[in-house]
């Protein structure tokens, strides 16, 4: 059985996360040891950790029960690690909302919008999550509009112009 923190400490192509992402689906009892270096002091481990359940999430939605989302949901707001945060948001961004929806990753996803020194790729990711949020809640849709208005006047990279124009 591999062990999963000797194999996320060495540097990975995509293929080999892929296929760790393989090796997770046919233990799923091993999710939680997986979720569980999310907060690995390496921050290189952790990176790897987020990584693999984004390519996990995309062929295997199934292992991602509400539970875990809310647990991910959690990390997103409380990590330092803005390359986990994207990954992460990645996920949520493309799994069912849950009934009861985190109002607190809503808040910080319309403040990491606004907040100049947010990564573009966590702008991007938070405000792909937000439109499907407004799917639902309608009412927020004119809050997203205005903060990607206000975003646009301040950045004018590709990916932030290429997401305003889905929801300008």
């Amino acid at each position: 059985m591999i062990d999963f923190e000797t194999f996320l400490s060495r540097t990975l192509s995509r293929k080999e996360i892929v296929s760790f992402a393989e090796e997770v689906d046919a233990t799923p009892e091993r999710l939680s040891e997986l979720l569980a270096l999310l907060d690995h002091p390496n921050r290189q481990l952790a990176w790897h950790a987020a990584w693999a359940l984004e390519k996990l999430f995309e062929k295997y939605p199934e292992h991602f029960q509400q539970n875990i989302l809310n647990h991910l949901s959690d990390k997103i707001i409380n990590t330092n690690n803005e390359s986990i945060r994207r990954l992460l948001l990645n996920i949520i961004s493309f799994a069912n909302l849950p009934d009861d929806l985190p109002i607190a990753l809503i808040n910080s996803c319309f403040e990491w919008i606004l907040f100049v020194k947010t990564p573009i790729a966590v702008k991007v990711a938070s405000i792909y999550y937000l439109q499907r949020v407004c799917q639902r809640e309608l009412e927020l849709m004119t809050e997203l509009k205005l903060c990607v208005q206000l975003l646009l006047e301040n950045d004018s990279s590709p990916a932030i112009c290429s997401v305003a124009r889905k929801i300008i």
